[in-house]
């Protein structure tokens, strides 16, 4: 709070006349951070649609605020007002294809938590990256390294990896983030089908 307050060029306690304290002020910038997140009105009808769109766009505010991954990470999001329209889009893009709420508020859950442990780790390694004095001196021992357990034979299968990411082949995050995506959805789907397949008792 003191460090953000000499940045405003004010006191500190002027700060605590705006927010009550650091928590108040996080609640507020995790707030404001997700009111940027585009949604619709009302869902498509196509429930996978309406889950991919919800996911990127969750994404790109993450990624647009490389702070919130983390914060979200241990924040109880759902007390954010304006992220509320997203989770009302999520739940009624759900609730015509037979599951409950329990069920419809779980899928939530694994998107935003799929979400932020994507861009969490995004934002850690660019920050680890930025960190570095030497990344070229980094990037050669992690080259090394796995040429060396290329070399070893022992781990045949991680070799053939190993030897992916050495050749600069391996998935880009998008292309990473769009693999999870699908298979997170493809489950969802799969869950759908059993709860359209239950008939009431």
């Amino acid at each position: 709070m003191r460090r953000i307050a000499a940045a405003l060029g004010v006191g500190t306690m002027t700060l605590y006349g705006y927010v009550a304290d650091r928590e108040a002020l996080l609640a507020y910038m995790i707030d404001e951070a997700l009111a940027e997140a585009e949604i619709p009105d009302r869902p498509s009808g196509d429930w996978r649609r309406d889950l991919e769109l919800l996911a990127r766009q969750f994404q790109a505010v993450c990624r647009r605020h490389t702070w919130l991954p983390l914060l979200l990470g241990g924040s109880p999001y759902l007390l954010a007002p304006r992220v509320l329209p997203a989770v009302e889009f999520c739940l009624a893009a759900l609730e015509p294809f037979g599951t409950d709420m329990r069920r419809a508020g779980a899928v939530l859950k694994l998107i935003n938590s799929y979400v932020v442990g994507s861009t969490v780790r995004e934002a850690t390694e660019a920050r680890a990256a930025g960190r570095r004095d030497d990344s070229a001196g980094y990037q050669s021992a992690v080259v090394g390294y796995l040429q060396q357990v290329i070399a070893s034979g022992r781990y045949p299968r991680f070799g053939r990896l190993a030897q992916i990411v050495v050749e600069g082949g391996d998935l880009s995050p998008d292309e990473t983030f769009d693999l999870g995506l699908q298979c997170l959805l493809d489950g969802v789907g799969a869950q759908l089908g059993k709860a359209g397949n239950q008939t009431p008792s």
